[in-house]
């Protein structure tokens, strides 16, 4: 689980570094034209990375709801990484969708063994559960 959570770390650190060194050098000319949409999809990427960072902190603190957290975030992950090489194979930049390429077989990779990882472990005994309907509690009376 520690590499699973390393690698949510890190995308999640890429991505939001990504975009804001992106932002702070002018490079988004979706903003200067106006263009709403791209606040949006920025909001999307942050958010996804804010999910991959929480799951790789709950995953590498062995939190009871860092698979679940996880498995969301590699998810989100997988269908930005499908999404977004659009935007570089119009342009041309094929460098670009070969790297998005790699991060889908990371993420379904990671996804992958999170979920075997989680399968495998066996589940929290329960607490009793409630008393069954129209049993006395104590015994006849």
């Amino acid at each position: 689980m520690r590499l699973v959570g390393g690698f949510q770390i890190i995308i999640a650190a890429a991505v939001a570094g990504l975009w804001t060194v992106l932002l702070a050098t002018g490079q988004v000319p979706e903003v200067p034209a106006g263009q709403v949409d791209i606040w949006f999809h920025i909001a999307a990427e942050m958010a996804m990375a804010a999910a991959l960072l929480a799951g790789g902190v709950a995953l590498l603190r062995a939190s009871r709801h860092g698979p679940l957290l996880s498995a969301f975030a590699l998810g989100w992950l997988t269908y930005s990484a499908l999404n977004s090489p659009g935007y570089y194979a119009e342009s041309g930049d094929w460098a670009a969708v070969a790297m998005f390429a790699v991060v889908v077989v990371a993420a379904v990779t990671a996804f992958v063994r999170l979920t075997r990882r989680a399968a495998a472990t066996p589940a929290p005994a329960s607490a009793p559960g409630p008393a069954k309907v129209g049993a006395e509690p104590h015994g006849p009376s």
